[in-house]
Parts: C-alpha cells; sequence; structure tokens
C-alpha cells in the first residue's frame, strides 16, 4: 500500500521533481510523506496541472465509466490498470471532498477523484509520461485529469508569439 495516493503535477516548464528540489525520495518515504509533486516535464507543457500517483505516473479517466462504476476489466484493466488502493487516499494538493474510492467488480478498491474511477497505462513508462491522453479504446476515451477533476480534453492554446520585437538588455 502506498500512502501517497494523489499528487498534483504542475506540467509547464522542465526542471526538477518537487518543490523542495528532491529528485528522488527513499521508497520507505514515499509511504508515509505527503508531497505536492510538481513534476515538470516538456511532454506534458500542453496539459498544464494533472493527476498523478504517488509515483509520479499520470492518471486518467474514461469517459466510458458510470459515475463512480468502473467498466474496464479483463484486457482493459490489464493495459489501463485501476489505480487500487487498501485505504483510504490521501489529499495532499487537491481538494479533500472530490478524494474518494470505488468498490470494484474484483472487490479492490479504486482510487476515484470528483466521481472518477482513476487509471494509469501501461505505455507510460515512466513519471510525466501522458501517451494515453486521447485514446479511444474499451468503449470510450482516456483523458487526463486535471486539478478541478475534469477531463483534459485538449492543449491550452499556445500563447501568442510577442510582436514587441524583443527585450532591450
Amino acid at each position: 500500500m502506498r500512502a501517497i495516493r494523489f499528487t498534483v503535477t504542475d506540467a509547464t516548464e522542465t526542471g526538477g521533481w518537487d518543490e523542495v528540489g528532491n529528485h528522488h525520495l527513499p521508497p520507505n518515504r514515499r509511504k508515509v510523506v505527503l508531497i505536492v509533486s510538481i513534476c515538470r516535464d516538456k511532454r506534458t507543457v500542453k496539459y498544464g496541472q494533472i493527476l498523478v500517483d504517488g509515483s509520479g505516473r499520470t492518471l486518467y479517466l474514461l469517459t466510458a465509466d458510470s459515475g463512480m462504476k468502473s467498466t474496464c476489466y479483463g484486457t482493459c484493466a490489464s493495459i489501463w490498470p485501476p489505480d487500487v488502493t487498501t485505504g483510504t487516499p490521501a489529499s495532499s494538493g487537491l481538494t479533500a471532498s472530490m478524494v474518494g474510492t470505488t468498490a470494484r467488480t474484483d472487490h479492490t478498491m479504486q482510487d476515484a477523484y470528483h466521481g472518477h474511477p482513476l487509471y494509469t497505462f501501461t505505455h507510460d513508462t515512466k513519471a510525466g509520461d501522458v501517451n494515453g491522453e486521447g485514446l479511444t479504446t474499451f468503449g470510450g476515451t482516456w483523458y487526463v485529469v486535471g486539478v478541478d477533476g475534469n477531463a483534459i480534453t485538449s492543449a491550452p492554446a499556445a500563447p501568442a508569439p510577442s510582436t514587441s520585437g524583443g527585450h532591450k538588455y
């Protein structure tokens, strides 16, 4: 069981891992310390703040799920593993009232946020990957989850280039 279940990722710059510069924590500390991870990765710049699990892996929702009821079992769950827990998920950095769990038909408890069961994706091989964003499989579309609990269905528009002619030094 991991004590840290949800963390907030601000994927808007490149750089270190958390707000105090820790790049890696010993596994035993991950079980007892609640951290708001600041994962800054170029691959996720376009999504802004997203939910990740305690290992920094992106969390997704499936549009085919009906409320808190997961529809992802069998082959689906082998590709999109449910983010399961044996306890109460921590809510460091998130709206605590939106954090919860839902019972699965396989008798495990799946983490949920804002009424959505949460999943990881096996093709996300490292923290910060978002390879599952927008994929349509298993009866629905998979989206990364924003800190507001909603699916991020597209990247925010890029800011317009400056027409000021640059900076004077």
